[in-house]
């Protein structure tokens, strides 16, 4: 049955990864995008539509998330790693199969007792 909702699917919703990551910060770990396009980043999970900026010339901020728009039109976003793991659809999937899986034991020696 196809998807009729207009919210992209796990299986289909690609993946973004970063173009660097910043691991020495007061903010904590941050991680950049560079140069996407506003389609590349509402389809990932990463950023929703209504957190792009209106003006591509402009900054929007929206907590730890900072989108930069470009001259050609892409946008610079940056996104502390709590935010990202939160918005991560895909992170999001793998996680809940784990926290699913009840033949899965996280703690070395659990169920052995």
């Amino acid at each position: 049955m196809p998807n009729t909702s207009g919210v992209p699917s796990p299986a289909s919703t690609p993946t973004l990864l970063p173009t660097s990551i910043n691991w020495v910060c007061a903010l904590g770990v941050i991680f950049y995008y560079d140069r996407k396009t506003a389609e590349e980043l509402v389809a990932s999970g990463l950023v929703e539509p209504d957190e792009m900026p209106r003006n591509r010339n402009k900054e929007g901020r929206q907590g730890q998330l900072r989108i930069f728009g470009t001259r050609d039109g892409k946008f610079n976003v940056q996104i502390d790693a709590d935010s990202v793991m939160s918005r991560d659809r895909k992170f999001k999937q793998f996680l809940g199969g784990l926290l699913a899986d009840t033949r899965l034991s996280l703690v070395r020696g659990e169920g052995t007792k």
